[in-house]
């Protein structure tokens, strides 16, 4: 017998602390706990319901990206020097990737060998390359689960690590105990700040176009993000940022999005 099953609309005891400890005891920094149904507002076809018929419950999971690694990632664009952004490339990025696919895979696997369906969500798969979306927004998701709030950057937010952690998502048919979302201090104030504007060395964070999302009964303002232009600058990386490359290299990559959102 399922020792945390109560009835499936009641929340299960003790799951919530138990799934808490094991993703945790795997590498994750922050874990909340979210209904589904805070995600109802999402476009059709990327809501918990939509991934999975048996949704009641979303996990969301952050891993901090190390200090240094940032640090090391900033001074290649200012410098031109790619090799000082492979340790982002590798532990910022791909590395923090399978950790967190590890800790979706092994909380999954936790809940179904109590009886329940669960879903990882893979940490960075986009599942449809035109539009950079996966299966759905793990940033959402996160927000929903109480982990922080979105940033004019349209990054998730935390009051632990900024905008400096990567994130995964578990559905699951098991009713657990959520968690509030973020009612703390403001973390991003986009009509003084405005640094992530500034910071982006590919212009694709606009000033003033935002787009909208509504979480958990709230609306959430944010960057309209010049998806085009982010891809781009990933693609050459720290050379073309730092203004190396040439400007038909640009041209020639970005002639898709002169149709799309440039």
């Amino acid at each position: 017998m399922n020792p945390f099953y109560k009835g499936a609309l009641w929340p299960c005891m003790g799951l919530k602390e138990e799934v808490t400890r094991l993703a945790k005891s795997l590498g994750a920094d922050l874990v909340g706990f979210a209904p589904a149904s805070r995600l109802s507002g999402a476009p059709e076809g990327y809501r918990p319901m939509d991934v999975m018929r048996e949704a009641r419950a979303v996990i969301s999971i952050a891993v901090k990206i190390p200090e240094a690694v940032i640090e090391a990632s900033i001074r290649a664009h200012k410098l031109g020097e790619v090799r000082y952004h492979l340790p982002y490339l590798l532990f910022g990025y791909r590395e923090l990737n399978s950790t967190l696919d590890r800790i979706a895979l092994g909380v999954t696997r936790m809940l179904e060998g109590l009886g329940f369906k669960a879903l990882p969500i893979p940490a960075s798969w986009p599942s449809e390359w035109s539009k950079f979306s996966g299966a759905m927004s793990h940033r959402h998701a996160a927000v929903a689960a109480g982990l922080g709030e979105l940033g004019w950057s349209g990054l998730l937010l935390t009051p632990e690590y900024g905008p400096r952690q990567r994130l995964t998502t578990v559905i699951t048919s098991a009713s657990i105990e959520p968690d509030p979302m973020y009612s703390g201090r403001k973390l991003c104030n986009p009509g003084e700040c405005k640094a992530c504007v500034a910071a982006c060395p590919a212009k694709a964070i606009p000033e003033q176009d935002a787009a909208e999302a509504e979480i958990g009964g709230k609306v959430f303002k944010y960057a309209k993000l010049r998806k085009w232009r982010c891809r781009t600058a990933i693609s050459l990386g720290p050379s073309y940022m730092s203004g190396i490359k040439p400007a038909e290299t640009m041209e020639e990559y970005l002639a898709q999005a002169r149709k799309a959102d440039m």
